[in-house]
C-alpha cells in the first residue's frame, strides 16, 4: 500500500493510502472529490515536476510513499469536446472537470461518464429520448433542459437540490405525480404538448416562476400554488375558471393566451405588476374595472383578437407599458393614456390616423402597425420618443417624415422603401431592417450608429456609407458584395455574415478590435483570412477546414456548425467554449 500525500501550491494537503497498482485515475477521483470545484479549471497531479499519466498505474509512474503536487489547470475544451461527441480515442472523464455548460445528447456517453462537479447548466439535445435513472446529475448543478424529443418520467430522475432552473422539451407530456423536484428550484417551465393535472404534484416552495406553453388547459382548483410564486404564464389552450384557485399573494407577472375567455372575476393579487390578458376581454369592457385596483400594475398587454375601442376607460394610474394585439384597430385620438405611460404597441393590422392622438408626456417607446391606408409622414410623433418600430406589414416612404430624435428605429418584415431621400435622425444608435429590405445604402451618414442589422434578402454595395461608431454588423442570409472597398470602422466589435455570404476577405482589413466574427454555411476559406489579434469569438456554420488558419490565442469561443474535418494540430490554449454538431463544451 502506498501513503500518500498531495499538496497543493497554497499548502493545502490531503493524504490517502492506495494499493500501488491503482490508476493514476483512480488518485485523481479521490482529489477531486475533497477539493472544491474550479469553474474554468481542474486539478492534475504531479510527481517530481512530471504530470502524471492517467491511463498508468502509480507504481509504472515511479511513485513510492512520498508527496505529490496537485496544480489546477485550464480545462482543454477540445478534449472535454471529444469526450462528450463520442469521438476521444483516448482520456477520461477527468478532462470534462471545470466545465461550466454541457449540451449532449448522446445516451452512451452520458450513462459512461460522471458528469464534472464544477457543472453549472446541463442541456439535453434535440433527440435525446431516454430514462434517466443511470445519468448523475452533480450537485451544484444549477440549470437543467431537455430538448424536443424527451418525453421520458422523472420519477426515477434523481434531480439535485441545487436545481435552479427546470425546462422539459417540445413534446413531454407525461403525469408529475410521484415527481419530487428539487426544493431550491426557482423556474419550471412546461412546453408545447404538456397538458397533465398537478392535483397531487407538490410544486417546490421556492419556486419563482411557473410556465405553461400551448396545450395545457387543466384546473387548477385543487393545486396548492407555491406562496413566493412571482410569474404565472399560461399558453394558447388555457380557459379554466380561477374563481377558486387561491393566486399567490406576491404574485407580479400574470400571463394568458388568446384562449383565455373566463372573464376577471377572481381575485388578482394586488401586488401585480405585469398583466397578459388572452381572451378575457371578449365581452363588455366593465370586465376593465377591477384594474383600477391595481396600482402596482405597470403592464397590460391585450390578445391578439382584442379590438374594442377604449375611450371610456380609466388605465391603472401608475401603468408604464400598453401592448395591443395584431387585431386592434381602434382610434387613439380619444384615449385617456396614463400619464406615465412609457411604451405603447400596437399591432400589424392597426390603420388609423396618427395625427391628432394626444400622446402621453412620457412615451419613449412606440410601436405602430401596418398603416396600410394612412401616410405616416402625416404622423404627430411625440417629441421625446427615444425607439420607434414598426409592424411587418408597413411598407410606405418616409422621405418627408419629421423624425424625432431617435436612438432606436426598426422597420419589420414588408419595407423595402428608398432611403435615398431620407434624412434619418442622427442621434440614432440602432437601426434594423426586416425581412425584404433590399434598397442602396449609399450615402447614409448616421455618427452615433452602435448597431446595425439588415434582414435576408438585402444584397446591396456598402461604399459611401460613414457609421464611424458602429460596433455590431448584421447581413441576412442573401447578402453576398465585396467588403474590399468598404472601410469597416475602427470600433465595430461584432461582425456577422449570412448563409449566402462567400466573397474573399483576404484583402480585407478586419478592425483590430473586433471581438465577434460569424461567417455562413456558404463561406469556403479561412486559410488567407487575417483575424484581428484579439478576436475572442468565431462561428463557421458551414464545413470550412481550419487547416492552414491561424487562429489568434485569445479566442475563447469557437463553434463549428458542419464541419467534419479532423482537429489534427488544432491547439487553443485559451479556449473556453466549443461546440459543434449539437455538442457543447463550456467553462
Amino acid at each position: 500500500m502506498l501513503e500518500l500525500q498531495v499538496a497543493g501550491l497554497d499548502g493545502h494537503s490531503l493524504t490517502f493510502t492506495l494499493p500501488e497498482a491503482s490508476l493514476a485515475r483512480e488518485l485523481l477521483r479521490l482529489v477531486r472529490s475533497r477539493l472544491p470545484p474550479r469553474p474554468g479549471a481542474t486539478p492534475a497531479l504531479f510527481h517530481q515536476n512530471r504530470r502524471l499519466s492517467l491511463s498508468k498505474t502509480l507504481e509504472e509512474q515511479g511513485v513510492t510513499s512520498s508527496t505529490l503536487q496537485y496544480v489546477y489547470v485550464q480545462v482543454d475544451v477540445l478534449q472535454a469536446w471529444r469526450i462528450l461527441s463520442g469521438t476521444a480515442l483516448e482520456g477520461s472523464e477527468a478532462a470534462l472537470e471545470g466545465l461550466t455548460q454541457i449540451t449532449c445528447g448522446n445516451r452512451k456517453v452520458l450513462e459512461s461518464v460522471t458528469l464534472p462537479s464544477s457543472l453549472r447548466s446541463l442541456t439535453f439535445g434535440e433527440i435525446f429520448d431516454y430514462g434517466l435513472e443511470h445519468v448523475q446529475f452533480p450537485n451544484c448543478l444549477q440549470s437543467l433542459a431537455f430538448g424536443m424529443h424527451f418525453n421520458q418520467s422523472l420519477k426515477q430522475a434523481n434531480l439535485p437540490n441545487s436545481l435552479q432552473s427546470l425546462s422539459l422539451g417540445f413534446q413531454f407530456n407525461l403525469s408529475l405525480e410521484g415527481v419530487t423536484f428539487p426544493s431550491g428550484l426557482q423556474s419550471l417551465t412546461f412546453s408545447y404538448w404538456f397538458n397533465q393535472s398537478l392535483e397531487g404534484v407538490k410544486l417546490p416552495g421556492n419556486l419563482r416562476s411557473l410556465t405553461f406553453k400551448h396545450a395545457f388547459n387543466q384546473s387548477l382548483e385543487n393545486v396548492e400554488l407555491p406562496q413566493n410564486l412571482r410569474s404565472l404564464t399560461f399558453g394558447h389552450c388555457f380557459n379554466q375558471s380561477l374563481q377558486k384557485v387561491r393566486l399567490p399573494p406576491n404574485l407580479s407577472s400574470l400571463t394568458f393566451g388568446a384562449g383565455f375567455d373566463q372573464g376577471l372575476e377572481f381575485p388578482l393579487p394586488s401586488q401585480l405588476e405585469s398583466l397578459a390578458l388572452g381572451g378575457a376581454l371578449r365581452g363588455s369592457l366593465e370586465r376593465l374595472s377591477v384594474l383600477s385596483a391595481l396600482g402596482a400594475l405597470h403592464g397590460l398587454t391585450f390578445s391578439y383578437c382584442f379590438n374594442q375601442n377604449l375611450g371610456s376607460v380609466n388605465f391603472p394610474a401608475n401603468l408604464r407599458s400598453l401592448t395591443f394585439g395584431d387585431d386592434f384597430n381602434e382610434s387613439l385620438e380619444s384615449l385617456n393614456f396614463p400619464s406615465n405611460l412609457q411604451s405603447l404597441t400596437l399591432g400589424s393590422e392597426f390603420n388609423q390616423s396618427l395625427e391628432r392622438v394626444n400622446w402621453p408626456k412620457c412615451l419613449q417607446s412606440l410601436k405602430v402597425g401596418s398603416l396600410r391606408n394612412q401616410r405616416f409622414d402625416r404622423a404627430n410623433l411625440p417629441a421625446q420618443l427615444k425607439s420607434l418600430s414598426f409592424a411587418d406589414g408597413f411598407n410606405q416612404s418616409v422621405d418627408h417624415v419629421n423624425w424625432p430624435r431617435l436612438q432606436k428605429l426598426t422597420f419589420g418584415r414588408s419595407f423595402n422603401q428608398s432611403l435615398e431621400h431620407v434624412k434619418l435622425p442622427t442621434s440614432l444608435q440602432l437601426l434594423s431592417f426586416g425581412h425584404e429590405f433590399n434598397k442602396s445604402f449609399h450615402g447614409i451618414k448616421l455618427p452615433n450608429l452602435q448597431s446595425l442589422t439588415f434582414g435576408a434578402h438585402f444584397n446591396q454595395l456598402l461604399e459611401g456609407v460613414f457609421l464611424p461608431s458602429l460596433q455590431s454588423l448584421t447581413f441576412g442570409a442573401c447578402f453576398n458584395q465585396s467588403l474590399e472597398r468598404v472601410e469597416l470602422p475602427s470600433s465595430l466589435q461584432s461582425l456577422i455574415f449570412g448563409l449566402h455570404f462567400d466573397q474573399s476577405l483576404e484583402r480585407i482589413n478586419l478592425p483590430d478590435g473586433l471581438q465577434d466574427l460569424v461567417l455562413g454555411s456558404m463561406f469556403r476559406s479561412l486559410a488567407s483570412v487575417r483575424l484581428p489579434a484579439g478576436l475572442q469569438s468565431l462561428s463557421a456554420e458551414g464545413n470550412q477546414s481550419l487547416e492552414g488558419v491561424n487562429l489568434p490565442s485569445t479566442l475563447q469561443n469557437l463553434k463549428l456548425g458542419g464541419f467534419r474535418h479532423s482537429f489534427e494540430g488544432l491547439k487553443l490554449p485559451g479556449l473556453r467554449s466549443f461546440q459543434c454538431r449539437g455538442v457543447l463544451a463550456c467553462c
